[in-house]
C-alpha cells in the first residue's frame, strides 16, 4: 500500500488550498459580472419601457397600428427599434454564453409577454421590413411573431 509522507501530505494541501484561493475569487467575479450585466440591462428596459408603453396606448388610443395616424406608428416604431436593439443585443450575449440560463428564460419570456401586444407586433414586424439587425436574432424574433399568430396571439 502507497503511504505518504508529512510532506507529501502538506505539499497536496498546500496545493488544494492554493487552488481555492485562486478559483473561488473567480467564480465570485464571474457571479459579479452576470448580476452587473442583469442589473444594466434590467436599468435599460425599465428607461425604455414607459416611452414604448406610451407609445402603444397612443397607437391604441388612435384605432391600432393599421388604423392611427403616421405621427403615432412612427413614434411606435422608434420606441420598439429601441426595445429591438437592446433584445438584440440580449440575444447575442445569450448566443454567445454570456448570460446565465435562467437569466436568459426571464428575458426570453419577457419578449414572448411582449410580443402578445398585436400593436407591438404590427410594428416589429414593419420594423424587420426596414431594419436589418443580424440574421440569427430576425429569425428568432420572426418566429416568435409567427408562432403568436398560429395561436391567434391577442
Amino acid at each position: 500500500m502507497f503511504e505518504m509522507s508529512t510532506y507529501e501530505t502538506v505539499s497536496i494541501l498546500v496545493q488544494v488550498v492554493g487552488f481555492s484561493l485562486i478559483i473561488v475569487p473567480l467564480f465570485m467575479a464571474y457571479r459579479q459580472i452576470q448580476s452587473r450585466v442583469f442589473c444594466d440591462y434590467t436599468a435599460r428596459y425599465a428607461e425604455i419601457f414607459p416611452d414604448l408603453q406610451a407609445a402603444l396606448y397612443a397607437v391604441n388610443a388612435g384605432g391600432g397600428f393599421q388604423n392611427c395616424k403616421a405621427m403615432e406608428r412612427d413614434g411606435l416604431r422608434l420606441e420598439v427599434a429601441r426595445y429591438l436593439n437592446m433584445c438584440s443585443e440580449e440575444f447575442h450575449l445569450n448566443e454567445n454564453r454570456f448570460l446565465h440560463r435562467s437569466t436568459w428564460k426571464v428575458w426570453d419570456r419577457g419578449m414572448d409577454q411582449a410580443l402578445d401586444n398585436e400593436d407591438l407586433r404590427y410594428a416589429v414586424a414593419s420594423i424587420l421590413t426596414h431594419y436589418s439587425f443580424f440574421e440569427k436574432f430576425q429569425s428568432f424574433i420572426q418566429s416568435k411573431i409567427d408562432a403568436k399568430a398560429l395561436v391567434g396571439g391577442t
